[in-house]
């Protein structure tokens, strides 16, 4: 960074959020010219470390917590119990 970097916004805390199926994909599609999971393994604990640390550098506060989520590739509910309140 040199002397005239904008500085970095001052944050109490902050959370990351993590679509883990689009980094996968995309970082599968980049790497292995594939965005099938089954095709490569993904070391997660690594990938938060630096995801984490890449935010730190980015922030200045407290990291919360990282939300590390996959959406269903489809908008219908899993199984039959979508809608049903039991």
């Amino acid at each position: 960074m040199s002397e005239f970097a904008a500085p970095l916004p001052v944050l109490a805390r902050y959370a990351v959020m993590v679509d883990v199926g689009y980094i996968y994909a995309a970082a599968g599609e980049l790497l292995f010219g594939t965005s099938s999971r089954r095709e490569y393994r993904v070391d997660a604990v690594t990938l938060i470390q630096a995801v984490t640390k890449h935010a730190d550098e980015l922030f200045r506060g407290e990291l919360l917590r990282v939300y590390w989520f996959d959406a269903a590739s489809s908008p219908r509910c899993p199984g039959s119990s979508c809608g049903s309140a039991t």
